[in-house]
C-alpha cells in the first residue's frame, strides 16, 4: 500500500505538472496574440506607409503639373505678344495705305458701289448709314448726291476706327459690314494661319 506521503508527493507532482502544463498553454497563447498583433500592426504601417507614399507622388505630380502649366501658358502669353507685334508691323503700313486711299475719289466710288450691292442683295432703297467722324463729311455728300435714289439715314458708328461704313436695312436685322476694320481683322486672321502663326493651346 501506498503511504501517506507517497500519495502528497504524487499529488503535488500532479499539481505541479498541471499547472506548468497551463502555464505553458498561456504562454503559447500569448506568443500567439503578440505574433498577430506584431502582424497585424506591420500591416497596418505597411498600408499607411503605402498610401501616405501615393499621397505625397500625387501631390508631387499635381504641383510639378501646376508648374509646368504655369510655365507654360506665360510661355504662350508671350509668344502671342511676339506674333501680334510681327502681324500689327504688317497691317499697319497697310493702314497707312488705306489712309491714302481714303483721301482719293474712288474712295467715294467705294461707298456708293456698296450701297448698289447693298440694294440687290436686302431688296431695298431704304438704308442707315453708319460712318466715322472722320467720314462724315463725305457720307453726308453722298447721301445728298443720292437723295433722289435711295432713302439714308445717316448715323455716326466711333466703333470705325479706320475707316469704310456698316450698311443696314432698315426695319429689319440684315448688315452690311464694309468697314476696313472688319476686313482687316479678317486678313489677319487669315495671315496668322496661311503663315503658320497659329499658337496652339499648351
Amino acid at each position: 500500500m501506498v503511504d501517506m506521503n507517497e500519495k502528497l508527493t504524487l499529488f503535488s507532482q500532479i499539481v505541479k505538472e498541471d499547472a506548468l502544463s497551463q502555464m505553458n498553454a498561456l504562454d503559447k497563447e500569448n506568443d500567439e496574440k503578440k505574433a498577430k498583433a506584431v502582424n497585424a500592426f506591420k500591416e497596418d504601417y505597411e498600408r499607411e506607409r503605402e498610401n501616405r507614399i501615393k499621397f505625397e507622388n500625387l501631390k508631387i505630380q499635381r504641383e510639378y503639373k501646376q508648374v509646368v502649366a504655369k510655365k507654360l501658358r506665360g510661355y504662350r502669353v508671350e509668344l502671342i505678344k511676339k506674333r501680334d507685334e510681327i502681324v500689327n508691323d504688317i497691317f499697319d503700313k497697310v493702314v497707312v495705305r488705306l489712309n491714302d486711299y481714303m483721301k482719293t475719289d474712288d474712295y467715294k466710288n467705294f461707298i456708293i458701289d456698296r450701297l448698289g450691292k447693298a440694294e440687290k442683295i436686302m431688296d431695298t432703297k431704304d438704308f442707315e448709314l453708319c460712318c466715322n467722324e472722320r467720314d462724315m463729311a463725305l457720307c453726308e455728300k453722298i447721301v445728298d448726291e443720292l437723295k433722289y435714289q435711295y432713302n439714308i439715314t445717316l448715323k455716326l458708328d466711333r466703333g470705325i476706327l479706320i475707316g469704310g461704313v456698316i450698311i443696314k436695312k432698315k426695319d429689319a436685322n440684315l448688315i452690311s459690314d464694309e468697314t476696313f476694320d472688319f476686313r482687316l481683322n479678317q486678313a489677319k486672321e487669315g495671315f496668322i494661319k496661311e503663315s503658320g502663326l497659329t499658337i496652339p493651346e499648351f
